[in-house]
């Protein structure tokens, strides 16, 4: 035997011969060209978000404090292309080599001052959302090490001093104090120790509001109360990137407009004078310095600033797996009850009819939010083991419409000669089910399952903006966070995800229409 014979026959035996023959029939027609290509580039896109994204992405997803340094609820960094006002996020790290000294001299000590500087270029008449800034590995000193000491404080934070200067020459102190740190590590054989973890300071407030309220009454002519109207009626961001005026001539409406121009951001590490210790040099592995721009990404980013590109990319692999994992294990079901009901008739088909019936006249919906209401109440932390149940319960609910076509079907195939001639050599019941009834059946089950795929997407789609499904990055979920944000004019929020709810359906509806093209020969075109 050849090795070319026997590869047929191998691929024979595994049906790789009748999949490529049934491609083949589904590539003849334009909208089996079509899906094929769609669904080749979903699955793709799907796989690659697997490898691409960390397995923890949904822990990752629900991390708020991990999507800080993003802005919140902006668009994405595409509009600004398309004429829309926008001013890009700013990112910069400096090294925390790239200090400069200045001795302070206080009433009784000298104190020395590190710091560090940069500046950042507002080009836009747009304001920036916000400011953070990412603070790594700040090293303390181990008195008890350095002075040989047993008693008195032996660790001193370093007291941290943030402060802009604006093109205007206004300076803003945005920080001033000494953050509450725990004490992780030790540099071993020196006397100084660092914080493992990133220290994160987004400021609220101006703290020389007194100053810089009579700088604005000296340059702009203007009375601005940053005490009574920080955070309530001023936002920060519009406090240190802009300029007031007086709103419709009424002096006591102040708003702010965006200065353009070269900001200085400094920040000062310094001891306290009744704290007289010599400072780490660097006092910091490095400093980041982020400015929130308007839009962001590709998709743009929700109202706790997680990037919307992300979860979307996150939802291709969780909307295949939903679908096709409960569109197959349907038609396995109904195809084998549907056979097993009309092979063997009287009562096992007079019990799975009537089961079919009972559980076709439940309504699915109060089930499903029933049962996905306990699961979240019992598995709060485990949103993927939710869903399986979800899925599970939409299959048990599912597979009695295919199981009546079957049956029908059955009932006639059964009367074939083939099959009685197989009887009469003494096939078993099973034998004749699946080598004989089942393989007829294909066609049409696979047509059925292919229309079953976007059934299953939208019903947990719709759970999940209904608040059943939580936890779980997905284009449902998504869709449920914006509606309970009531984000309906936040566009980037809300369209992305039902355009790819339906472009995933109308992938398998393509193939199914080829499909059914093919199963049913009176609706193939002359």
């Amino acid at each position: 035997m050849s090795r070319k014979s026997g590869m047929e026959k191998v691929s024979k035996r595994l049906g790789l011969t009748a999949l490529k023959e049934g491609f083949k029939e589904v590539w003849r027609y334009g909208t089996g060209k079509i899906g094929i290509i769609m669904l080749a580039v979903l699955v793709s896109i799907a796989i690659s978000a697997v490898i691409v994204l960390p397995p923890n992405f949904p822990a990752l997803w629900n991390n708020i404090k991990a999507w800080q340094e993003n802005p919140k609820l902006v668009p994405p960094a595409w509009v600004a292309y398309l004429g829309v006002p926008a001013v890009q996020q700013f990112e910069q790290t400096i090294p925390g080599s790239q200090y400069a000294v200045n001795m302070t001299t206080t009433q009784y000590y000298t104190v020395p001052v590190l710091y560090y500087t940069l500046n950042y270029n507002l080009n836009k008449k747009v304001f920036p959302t916000g400011l953070l800034f990412e603070i790594q590995k700040i090293k303390l000193l181990d008195r008890y090490k350095a002075y040989h000491i047993t008693s008195g404080e032996r660790y001193k934070v370093p007291t941290i001093i943030i402060t802009i200067t604006r093109p205007d020459g206004i300076r803003m102190v945005l920080y001033d104090g000494t953050p509450s740190i725990l004490y992780e590590k030790n540099i071993t054989g020196e006397a100084y120790i660092y914080v493992d973890h990133p220290l994160y300071i987004s400021p609220t407030n101006v703290i020389n509001a007194d100053e810089v309220e009579k700088a604005f009454q000296k340059i702009y002519n203007v009375t601005v109360n940053l005490a009574a109207g920080m955070g309530n009626v001023y936002k920060l961001s519009n406090v240190v990137f802009g300029k007031p005026i007086i709103a419709k001539g009424v002096a006591t409406n102040v708003t702010f407009v965006p200065l353009e121009g070269t900001y200085t951001i400094s920040v000062y590490f310094v001891t306290l004078p009744n704290f007289p210790v010599a400072l780490a040099t660097p006092p910091a592995d490095s400093i980041k310095v982020v400015v929130k721009g308007s839009v962001y990404g590709v998709m743009g980013t929700d109202t706790y600033g997680r990037d919307l590109a992300l979860g979307l990319y996150f939802g291709f692999p969780v909307a295949l797996s939903i679908g096709l994992v409960v569109a197959f294990l349907d038609t396995v079901i109904g195809v084998i009850v549907g056979a097993i009901s009309g092979y063997y008739g009287g009562l096992v088909d007079e019990f799975i009819q009537r089961t079919v019936d009972v559980m076709g006249n439940i309504p699915l919906l109060p089930i499903l939010i029933i049962i996905g209401e306990i699961a979240r109440q019992l598995y709060p932390n485990n949103p993927v083991l939710v869903i399986w149940i979800i899925l599970l319960t939409i299959v048990i609910f599912s597979w009695g419409g295919l199981t009546i076509v079957i049956r029908s079907m059955t009932l006639s195939i059964k009367g074939e000669q083939y099959v009685e001639a197989a009887k009469c050599l003494g096939a078993s019941n099973k034998r004749i089910i699946f080598l004989h009834i089942i393989p007829q059946v294909i066609p049409y089950a696979v047509a059925s399952m292919v229309f079953s795929v976007p059934a299953a997407i939208l019903t947990v789609a719709g759970l999940a903006v209904l608040g059943i499904i939580k936890n779980m990055p997905s284009w449902g979920t998504i869709l449920a966070d914006a509606r309970a944000n009531a984000a309906i004019t936040n566009w980037w929020w809300i369209i992305p995800p039902g355009i790819l709810i339906a472009i995933t359906s109308l992938t398998f509806v393509l193939i199914g229409m080829a499909l059914e093209r093919i199963v049913e020969p009176r609706l193939r075109t002359r």
